[in-house]
């Protein structure tokens, strides 16, 4: 057998014994539990074409959480009571935060989109009470099911 036949041979052997290493699709991934006397909040950013190419600053509750790219995500464990979730960027400039009460032991879920209509009244219905603090920038923020 030459040098290249053997090592077509390896590579589909290789290819053969990786086939059967998959994930059983029966695994459920189980959320870690909320802790006592905490809320969970979960923010999302959409993976669509506009404004894909700038971060998403985002704060919760004045302290940083992280700069969000496109499909990015981040669960926490907040205290219960007023919460305010920002996000801005540098271009344009401004931010957008929402503000909303939680409860010990609830599940809040954000996402965070590109504003490609402008500065349109913020649409505030949803799964959960919330109201708009700030209506500037490049980015909005709601709550989903």
């Amino acid at each position: 057998m030459t040098a290249v036949a053997l090592r077509g041979l390896h590579v589909a052997l290789l290819f053969f014994a990786l086939g059967g290493c998959s994930s059983s699709p029966d695994i459920a991934v189980v959320a870690p539990p909320i802790p006592a006397g905490k809320a969970q909040l979960t923010i999302n950013r959409t993976s669509g074409f506009a404004g894909s190419l700038t971060k998403a600053n985002v704060d919760v509750n004045g302290q940083r959480l992280g700069d969000f790219g496109k499909e990015d995500g981040y669960t926490t464990f907040i205290t219960p009571g007023r919460t305010t979730v920002a996000a801005s960027a540098p271009s344009p400039p401004g931010r957008f935060a929402i503000a909303f009460n939680t409860a010990a032991g609830k599940v809040y879920r954000l996402q965070i989109t590109a504003r490609p209509e402008g500065y349109l009244p913020a649409d505030t219905s949803g799964p959960f009470a919330y109201e708009v603090v700030e209506n500037d920038g490049a980015f909005k923020i709601q709550p989903l099911d």
